[in-house]
Parts: C-alpha cells; structure tokens; sequence
C-alpha cells in the first residue's frame, strides 16, 4: 500500500500526538504521587523494626492502608479527567490496574509457596516482585525510566540481602533500614523525578 506524503506526515502527528498523551498521562497523572507514596509508605515501614520493632506489624498494616486507598483515590481522581484523556488511555489505565491486583495475588502465591520464610527473605521478596511489575510496566509502555527504576531497586534489594548474610550490613535490622533508605528513598525520588521531568 502507497501512502502519500500528507497521509505519511498525518500518520506521524497522530503517532507523536499519541506519545505525548501517553507521557502526559504517566507524568501528569497519578503514577509520580503514586510512586512518591509507596516511597514514602517502604521508608517508614522499613524503616520500623530498626527504630520501633515493637511497631512493625501494626506499621505495616497502617502504611499499606494508606497506600491502598491513596493508590485508589489518585486513580480515581485521574478518571475524572475525561475532557484530557482519551477512552484508548482510560483502557490503558484500567488494564495497568488489572496488572496490579493479578500480580499482588501472583505475589501472594510465591510467598505462600515459599513458607516459612524470615523477615529479610520476605522484605527483599516483596520488594523484587513488586519491582519486576515496575519492568513490565515499563516494557509495556516503553519507558526506558520505569525499566531503569525496576531493576535499580530490585537489585538495591537484592545487594543488601547478600551483604547482610555475609556480614557486611549487620543483622536483619539494618538490612530493613537499607530497604527503608536504598529501595524506599529510590522509590521516593523516581515518583519526585516523573512528576517534574515527564511534563
């Protein structure tokens, strides 16, 4: 099939046009205060069997609510946007929240499997399949940064765990710390770098 030079050069502002709705959504959206969130959530719930152990499970419970609903309202709030956003995006963005809940059930299967398990295994666990949804998601939507931020902090996780069973780190205290500080604070600043790079 022949395509004039006016149809060729429409075919490509359409393209480009579908690219910056696409780094509109993802930069204007809620994925930057989403990400800051779950950064925020990981410091503090790392962070707490280093500075208050006896708050830790509690901790956890509360920091995940919070990230739960916050996650829910930002989506929410993005929904309403229907004079910005295309039904193609709005289908995009339901699918990537589709791929959410299917991989935290996927997740809670590995981690059933994988009983009995120490705190060290199951933060850096959850951290390295939490991450591996961040590649895919980037894959998905061709986003070198989402790829980048996946596999940085999947091996911050994974680096830590290994030093701290050799010794290097110390004990699993100070490796919920370095969760808390390397994979919480990478996360903190990704969400930080989307909302004000990505516009």
């Amino acid at each position: 099939m022949h395509m004039s030079n006016d149809e060729a050069a429409k075919a490509l502002k359409d393209i480009e046009v579908t690219t910056r709705q696409i780094k509109e959504r993802l930069g204007m959206g809620p994925v930057g205060y989403i990400v800051m969130l779950w950064g925020a959530v990981w410091m503090v719930c790392f962070a707490l069997p280093y500075w208050a152990p006896s708050w830790n499970g509690w901790g956890w419970l509360i920091g995940n609510s919070i990230g739960f609903i916050g996650t829910a309202w930002l989506s929410w709030k993005d929904t309403r946007k229907k004079d910005i956003v295309s039904d193609e995006l709005k289908r995009v963005g339901k699918n990537i929240g589709w791929m959410w809940g299917l991989g935290v059930l996927f997740a809670n299967g590995i981690l059933a499997v994988m009983w009995p398990w120490n705190g060290m295994q199951f933060g850096a666990a959850i951290v390295v399949m939490l991450m591996f949804m961040y590649v895919m998601m980037g894959l998905w939507a061709n986003s070198r940064f989402l790829i980048f931020v996946g596999l940085l902090v999947a091996g911050l996780a994974v680096a830590g765990y290994f030093i701290t069973l050799v010794g290097w780190l110390g004990d699993s205290r100070r490796f919920m710390l370095w969760l808390a500080l390397m994979c919480g604070g990478s996360m903190l600043f990704s969400g930080a770098y989307i909302k004000l790079r990505w516009r």
